[in-house]
């Protein structure tokens, strides 16, 4: 999968390759790569969950 502009290092397109080791996200540009293992995966998730949860509270308290 491609997702354009996304590259955090160059705002380049980013490349999703994605198995059963986890997520290689590569840049079309400037080929910045990372690789990201299941547990990280599940780690950020749970942190974008987190996050979306606790703005939600806020906008309801204002």
């Amino acid at each position: 999968m491609i997702k354009f502009k996304a590259c955090g290092r160059c705002g380049g397109d980013v490349y999703f390759n994605a198995d059963r080791r986890g997520v290689d996200v590569y840049c079309l540009q400037c080929g910045s790569r990372r690789f990201f293992s299941p547990e990280e995966m599940r780690a950020l998730n749970a942190q974008t969950v987190a996050d979306a949860q606790a703005n939600e509270e806020v906008q309801k308290a204002a």
